[in-house]
């Protein structure tokens, strides 16, 4: 009962926050990545899919309503216009990795990530 009472005692003294595991430092999250840098990363990229390739084209990129929406044009074989829904923050790589999976196979887009617009 002593050492309890120390432990608590010892931890009031210090804070919770020391002892909190795991260290912030050693825990991965992805990184926010403003808008603006999402845009300049995708906008004019070709993107080879199951060998047919598309240009992109970005219309808008903005964090609402806790989601990241993504405006894009896909021009090639067959044009897209869509809209991406990702968490808000999500980067450039989750925006290509989101699109690539839906161009292999369109008809089995998720339909809370991928709105086909036209």
């Amino acid at each position: 009962m002593a050492m309890v009472n120390w432990l608590t005692t010892a931890l009031g003294r210090f804070g919770k926050d020391e002892f909190d595991l795991p260290h912030p430092r050693l825990v991965q999250k992805e990184q926010f990545v403003a808008p603006n840098r999402v845009f300049e990363m995708l906008d004019g990229r070709e993107l080879r899919v199951s060998n047919h390739h598309w240009n992109v084209e970005v219309y808008s990129v903005s964090d609402q309503a806790q989601h990241r929406w993504v405006q894009i044009g896909l021009k090639g074989e067959h044009d897209y216009m869509l809209t991406l829904r990702l968490d808000s923050g999500s980067s450039g790589q989750r925006a290509i990795d989101t699109l690539s999976s839906w161009l292999r196979h369109p008809s089995d887009a998720q339909t809370d990530q991928i709105l086909n617009v036209a």
